[in-house]
């Protein structure tokens, strides 16, 4: 399936969320809706300015429309919503 955003959105896979306690980690899908989460971009619409494809990007859980594509996380995001993009 080929996803291309419209506008300002941006389509971003996002990371698993896992805490890390010593030498296990754990994966808690039941706190990762509340907080922040990485992820990459996977395309941008037309007046996007600031991220590209293949950048990593900081974005807030409640934001955007969230969907599955082959067991992965992914949502459309605006622009303006992206807290930081990886350097």
């Amino acid at each position: 399936m080929r996803l291309t955003p419209v506008s300002d959105r941006v389509l971003v896979k996002l990371d698993p969320f896992e805490e890390t306690f010593g030498a296990s980690t754990l994966v808690r899908p039941d706190i990762a809706k509340d907080k922040p989460q990485w992820g990459e971009a996977l395309a941008t619409g037309r007046k996007v300015t600031t991220v590209n494809p293949g950048e990593r990007v900081f974005v807030p859980w409640a934001t955007g429309a969230d969907f599955k594509i082959s067991g992965r996380l992914h949502v459309f995001v605006r622009e303006r919503d992206i807290l930081a993009v990886e350097a």
